[in-house]
């Protein structure tokens, strides 16, 4: 079982075949510097799930909007590389691995931590209408996107109740 902190929030606990650590994938960590960004981790529950977290929305929400948008696209991007072999020596964890990516719903996840319900909306309606291009593109519901709290990633179970 997996347990993990990104943004003073702990995730967890996932079953290490479900769970892949992106930011610590070699062609990443390559990339880096070459403007590749990544999302904390993906994450195959009841759909393939694109993990961010923040502890908060920084002063410039435009920016902050644009870049989690990019981590979504790139994380997408190269967990479909890696999905593929086009990486020889990167290998996923074996649920990840045999997912069907054709018939797998997906989910792209903005954790904040010092968040409110109401101030998650407008977070929500702008990173939905920035992504919408990759939503159409994948016939995916606007759905897929969601921004959460710590108390509300605790009911998506992505943070374990008691685990602080």
């Amino acid at each position: 079982m997996v347990v993990v902190t990104h943004s003073e929030m702990q995730f967890g606990d996932f079953d290490s075949d479900s769970y892949y650590d992106i930011e610590q994938c070699n062609i990443y960590i390559k990339a880096l510097g070459y403007g590749l960004k990544t999302v904390e981790f993906v994450l195959l529950k009841d759909a393939l799930c694109f993990v961010e977290a923040k502890p908060s929305v920084p002063a410039d929400f435009k920016q902050f909007i644009s870049d989690v948008v990019q981590k979504f696209k790139d994380s997408l991007v190269l967990f479909l590389a890696l999905h593929l072999k086009r990486h020889e020596g990167e290998v996923l964890p074996e649920n990840l691995a045999n997912v069907a990516i054709s018939k797998v719903p997906m989910t792209f996840v903005l954790v904040l931590k010092r968040t409110t319900k109401q101030d998650l909306i407008p977070v929500k309606d702008a990173l939905a209408k920035a992504f919408k291009g990759v939503l159409l593109s994948w016939n995916l519901s606007p759905n897929a996107v969601k921004v959460l709290n710590e108390e509300s990633a605790q009911k998506y179970h992505l943070i374990p109740s008691g685990l602080e």
